[in-house]
């Protein structure tokens, strides 16, 4: 059985660690067991629904100790019927975290289908996607193991981007004087934003070349030589466990002395020294807004 630490109760919670502990202490809300006989808690697939329910509820105004009271079929009822009343991003958010603590498929591709039809590509990436997938913790949290059921997920929502991709107009590279080369650094395989990236830069009309997730410098420097590639777009999230972000972005403005280099993803946040050929996009929105323009 999958189990998750009281980091992850937070991450997806929203719930500070420190409270968890008061209310569990008490209002007896969950009774998790210890790892090892340690100090360290370790919450089950129901411990962990039940208390999103719990999240839910509070963070619309319920008080903690009238949740405390409610028995775990009527915190479902009450969660169900409140999520009924609240704007139509927040239901999908909920559903989506329903449904990925379950591993159901047709239910989470479901989820996904409504929210993409009924609100168009960009606005279900914008204000469902990218909120509940900071509430999984993959995009701007770092150093942390991610479940099983983080995996399961995002390989939907991966395939589903792929598909809106593959569904904009097709244009060729032929006639085009620049490309945009779009890579996540070799070791970096959270390839979901970069996805997004490509699907607005492809939807905006601007030529890039998508070459994935775990791009090794050397297929880098290969394409640069062969093709006419003006920026080399990359957007990293994870630690390097070799070297630095300072390092691998030395070592790639030096591999691509005569492209325009873009980084975007949280460890912009960590580099200290820019290269004079680097441009640096501080925040998911400024890569939004940089990569829907021609470039």
């Amino acid at each position: 059985m999958e189990s998750f630490t009281i980091k992850d109760v937070e991450n997806l919670s929203g719930i500070k660690a420190h409270t968890i502990r008061v209310w569990e202490q008490r209002y007896q809300i969950v009774n998790p067991k210890r790892r090892n006989e340690g100090l360290h808690r370790e919450y089950t697939n129901d411990e962990l629904k039940h208390l999103l329910r719990i999240a839910f509820l509070y963070h619309n105004g319920f008080k903690i100790s009238s949740i405390a009271k409610l028995t775990p079929e009527a915190l479902k009822e009450l969660t169900f019927s409140h999520i009924m009343e609240r704007p139509v991003h927040d239901k999908y958010i909920q559903w989506l975290l329903e449904a990925m603590m379950l591993f159901n498929e047709g239910l989470f591709e479901s989820v996904l289908d409504q929210a993409f039809e009924n609100l168009g590509t960009v606005q279900a990436m914008d204000y469902v996607m990218y909120p509940y997938l900071q509430r999984v913790g993959m995009l701007w949290l770092t150093d942390n193991t991610m479940p099983a059921q983080e995996h399961f997920a995002s390989n939907l929502i991966r395939k589903k981007i792929i598909i809106c991709i593959n569904q904009l107009p097709k244009y060729t590279h032929q006639a085009t004087p620049s490309i945009t080369l779009l890579i996540t650094p070799e070791n970096e395989y959270h390839e979901i934003p970069l996805l997004y990236i490509h699907y607005l830069m492809k939807k905006a009309g601007n030529a890039c070349l998508y070459a994935g997730a775990s791009v090794p410098l050397s297929v880098v420097d290969s394409i640069c030589r062969s093709r006419p590639i003006s920026h080399v777009h990359f957007h990293v999230i994870t630690n390097f466990t070799d070297g630095t972000i300072d390092d691998y972005l030395h070592q790639l403005a030096r591999t691509c002395r005569k492209q325009k280099i873009v980084m975007s993803g949280p460890l912009t946040e960590r580099v200290t020294i820019q290269p004079s050929n680097v441009l640096m996009l501080n925040s998911f929105e400024q890569a939004v807004s940089y990569v829907t323009q021609q470039v």
